[in-house]
């Protein structure tokens, strides 16, 4: 039996999708920020993480960030991140290159306003050779907005780079936030303003 082909959501379901279940994600978001926290604070906060409730970062796009998907590769059948859903492949890849953990980051459009493309450029290049100079494999991906509103930040996944050195990058890069994720191969928004 072929399995079906799943259903691309057009931007205006989105909208729709949106204010029909607002009230719900909007208590959603207030669910996985304190679970964040909770998670933060009984791991000792290793990195310094920005509390939810403490962030300078809008409501509005940090709402986005969780709504983001977070590819590893440019293909459609690469892995897709979203943040606070297990994904299994990610378990693969960990067996693989002998890790437990990695982080998602980009260094595009710094504090989450748009720089030009050259600027993009440089930074994602300045990205990918600190992580390689951690001595981290990665691979390439881009963070994607489900909506379409906000154009793909190209990005990196660093194996086995842990969340207190994920930090460190992503704030050297000026970001918002980045993603860690641990051995439950379930990502996890971390606030870094």
């Amino acid at each position: 039996m072929e399995a079906k082909k799943p259903r691309k959501i057009t931007p205006e379901e989105v909208v729709e999708i949106r204010e029909r279940f607002s009230g719900q994600m909007d208590e959603m978001v207030q669910n996985l920020n304190r679970r964040a926290w909770e998670a933060i604070e009984a791991e000792g906060n290793p990195g310094n993480a920005v509390r939810p409730d403490r962030s300078v970062v809008p409501a509005e796009k940090r709402e986005a960030y969780f709504a983001t998907n977070y590819c590893l590769g440019y293909r459609p059948a690469e892995v897709a991140l979203n943040i606070g859903k297990y994904e299994p492949r990610l378990t693969a890849l960990f067996t693989e290159h002998g890790v437990t953990c990695g982080a998602f980051i980009t260094a595009y459009n710094p504090e989450g306003t748009q720089q030009s493309a050259e600027a993009n450029s440089r930074d994602h290049a300045a990205l990918l050779a600190q992580v390689a100079a951690l001595g981290h494999a990665f691979i390439e991906g881009e963070g994607a907005d489900a909506t379409g509103e906000w154009p793909a930040e190209r990005s990196v996944f660093a194996y086995g780079m842990d969340k207190a050195t994920a930090c460190a990058v992503g704030r050297q890069f000026r970001q918002d936030a980045i993603v860690c994720v641990g051995a439950d191969a379930v990502p996890q928004l971390v606030l870094l303003r």
